[in-house]
């Protein structure tokens, strides 16, 4: 049995458990969901921002470093599972344009629902973590 996603989260230059502790205490939330909450608020003016970003791969590329920035300070090392199906969608996207949603169902679907059941998804979340699925 794993332990709950991101406890004390690692991958940030703070550690969550610390940072969010008094809030936590406050609101009954796990620091992991608190900073998850904070990812989420955050995305909408970072969204905004876009409108004054220049050119076409100029807005690309902030939209990818920022949504990755976000997934990873949310999620950590897990960031990987959505990324990893997320090119394959793409490449089936740009290789087989007729078939991707088949493709991308029949290989990406299976491949989280499996990683869901290992993570025991349902079991982090009764602890009070989080996870990407």
């Amino acid at each position: 049995h794993p332990p709950p996603a991101m406890a004390g989260n690692n991958a940030l230059l703070f550690d969550t458990d610390v940072a969010f502790a008094s809030l936590s205490a406050a609101t009954g939330l796990a620091s992991t969901m608190l900073l998850f909450l904070v990812c989420f608020f955050a995305s909408v003016p970072i969204t905004m921002l876009m409108a004054y970003v220049p050119g076409t791969r100029t807005r690309q590329l902030y939209s990818f470093l920022t949504g990755f920035v976000l997934l990873y300070t949310a999620f950590g090392e897990g960031v990987k599972h959505i990324y990893m199906p997320a090119m394959l969608s793409y490449a089936f996207m740009a290789l087989a344009p007729t078939h991707c949603g088949l493709l991308t169902w029949a290989t990406v679907f299976p491949y989280l629902i499996s990683v869901h059941a290992q993570n025991a998804s349902g079991d982090t979340w009764k602890e009070g973590g989080m996870d990407f699925t």
